[in-house]
């Protein structure tokens, strides 16, 4: 009787661990029903004996798939934070290396258009007084082209200070998404257009 026992057991212990490694989101029902039709098949089996699995013992196997469970749901999660992680540090990068593209272009156009202004400013110092009027306006639209560029330097500034920071877009596309169908979104590009 004991050796027995111990086979069923084992046979219990043995299918109950199957069952358990198994465990999945989408099913668990039929994991628990399997173990309880395991347990009653053991006490089946060992009517004759009076073997049976108890009721203290089911509930701790079944508390035991349920815990199996949590830790594939946790493990899931975990998984699906680390691509997360990983795809926020590819956008990330992708963003740095679009700020650094776009600052590059700004700074050289700025060092052209300060170049253009120290040719103007010597013609100035050495113009007749009909060409100073030309001079002036062309002096004048150079500063104000400095100026747009400053502020572009600034909104990179800024942008690179608060990577986080983005444009938030609704778009419709009735080929690909169909009718009354709409895409919210958000993108963290320097010109949104893109």
């Amino acid at each position: 009787v004991k050796d027995m026992q111990k086979l069923l057991l084992r046979a219990f212990n043995s299918e109950c661990d199957d069952t358990i490694s198994k465990i999945k989101y989408n099913n668990i029902d039929a994991s628990i029903k399997k173990i309880n039709s395991s347990a009653e098949a053991i006490s089946k089996l060992g009517t004759i004996m009076k073997i049976a699995i108890t009721e203290n013992y089911l509930n701790l196997k079944i508390q035991e798939a349920y815990l199996a469970l949590e830790y594939q749901l946790r493990k899931q999660q975990e998984k699906e934070e680390a691509k997360e992680a990983r795809a926020q540090m590819r956008e990330a990068a992708k963003l740095q290396k679009e700020i650094e593209e776009q600052r590059r272009k700004i700074e050289k156009e700025q060092a052209h258009y300060q170049k253009a202004l120290l040719t103007v400013l010597k013609q100035l110092e050495s113009a007749p007084e009909n060409e100073k009027v030309d001079l002036l306006a062309k002096r004048e639209e150079l500063e104000k082209e400095l100026g747009d560029i400053e502020i572009s330097l600034k909104d990179i500034d800024y942008r690179e200070a608060n990577q986080r920071a983005g444009y938030v877009y609704v778009i419709s596309n009735i080929g690909s998404f169909g009718k009354d169908v709409y895409k919210i979104g958000m993108t963290r590009r320097l010109d949104p257009q893109d």
